[in-house]
């Protein structure tokens, strides 16, 4: 009768070992899992910084053109976007884009006129990741041939989004 017991004390003690060596993988993984969230929304606020700041400068070179552009901009260098650069820009691919921010993340780059409505981009109200679509509002806005709605995401679902915001002045 004493062996059973000794067993029974036995398995518990192995039982309560299993766990609490299960609790151990468990917390370490989680903990390295919000570590590399953070990294990669580190990542994130890095790109988007920098992106949003080549835009506002007026590019390399200066009167770049998509055939020869090493880094992309849209305005010059005081805040008034250039017209020929930002048909430019428009005409690059989201690829050929993407590299030139040198970022792995996906993007979209939209203006807003200072009421709060989408410029019209020659046909687009913002360029970036082909699946984001703009959902645009169906009743009469003060936007005035301009288009009020908003960015849908729906059909890339992203983890994390990091948005940066520039005042440029587009047509006087």
């Amino acid at each position: 009768m004493s062996s059973k017991s000794q067993a029974g004390y036995m398995d518990f003690i192995l039982a309560i070992s299993l766990f609490i060596f299960m609790l151990i993988i468990y917390f370490s993984y989680s903990s390295d899992l919000s570590k590399n969230e953070a990294k990669i929304f580190n990542e994130m606020v890095t790109d988007i910084k920098l992106i949003s700041s080549s835009l506002v400068l007026e590019g390399y070179p200066q009167d770049w053109i998509e055939t020869n552009v090493q880094r992309i901009a849209l305005t010059d260098n005081n805040q008034r976007i250039v017209e020929n650069k930002l048909m430019q820009f428009l005409n690059l691919t989201y690829i050929k884009r993407k590299n030139l921010f040198n970022t792995q993340y996906d993007y979209f780059i939209f203006l807003k006129d200072n009421n709060g409505c989408l410029i019209n981009l020659s046909g687009n109200f913002g360029v970036g990741h082909p699946d984001v679509r703009i959902n645009e509002t169906e009743e009469t806005t003060e936007c005035n041939g301009f288009v009020e709605g908003s960015i849908d995401l729906s059909n890339i679902q992203p983890k994390n989004i990091v948005r940066a915001d520039r005042l440029l002045i587009y047509n006087s």
